[in-house]
C-alpha cells in the first residue's frame, strides 16, 4: 500500500504534502486526485489511454471553473478544446490512485495553452490542450474574459 491511498479524492489546490506523496515535480499548484477502476482497464489489465483524457478534462474544467469563479452560463464565452496532446510515460494498473496536475503557461488574445502532468510515485504522463475561449451564442472567438485572465495571471505567478 503506497503512502498516497489515505488521502482525499477531491484536492484542488496542491499541498506540499500532496505533493511530494505522488512525487510531483516543482512548479504545479493545482491538482485532482483520481483511482482507476475495472471500467477504466483494456484487455492488457492497463488503465486506457482515453481514461487519462478523461481525468485532463476534470482537471481542465474544475481548473477553469476556479479560475472564473463558476462555469460560464451557455450564453457567456467560455472555453472549447482546439488540439489536444498526450505522452504516455508508463502504465497504470486497476486501483492504482493518480493525481492529476494542470496549470496555464501561456495567455494570448483567445485562447490558453494548459498543460497536464499525471503522477503516481513520479510522473505517469504528460499531455497539454490549447483551449480557444468562443462566444456561447454566436460560436465565435472571443478575447479571453478578463477574470480568467487575471485570475490565471496571479494564481500562475505569469508576467
Amino acid at each position: 500500500m503506497s503512502s498516497h491511498q489515505s488521502l482525499p479524492l477531491d484536492a484542488n489546490e496542491l499541498s506540499p504534502e500532496l505533493s511530494r506523496a505522488f512525487g510531483v515535480e516543482e512548479g504545479w499548484r493545482f491538482g485532482i486526485t483520481r483511482a482507476s477502476g475495472w471500467s477504466d482497464m483494456d484487455a492488457y489489465g492497463h488503465v486506457n489511454n482515453l481514461i487519462f483524457l478523461d481525468w485532463c478534462q476534470e482537471a481542465r474544467t474544475r481548473y477553469i471553473r476556479m479560475m472564473m469563479g463558476g462555469w460560464p452560463a451557455p450564453t457567456e464565452a467560455g472555453p472549447v478544446v482546439r488540439t489536444l496532446d498526450f505522452t504516455f510515460s508508463r502504465s497504470l494498473k486497476m486501483y492504482d490512485r493518480v493525481l492529476v496536475t494542470a496549470r496555464v503557461e501561456k495567455l494570448g488574445a483567445t485562447s490558453c495553452v494548459q498543460t497536464y502532468g499525471v503522477w503516481n510515485d513520479g510522473l505517469v504522463g504528460k499531455g497539454s490542450a490549447v483551449c480557444v475561449f468562443v462566444d456561447g451564442g454566436s460560436g465565435e472567438k472571443v478575447s479571453l474574459p478578463e477574470r480568467f485572465r487575471k485570475a490565471v495571471t496571479r494564481f500562475e505567478g505569469l508576467a
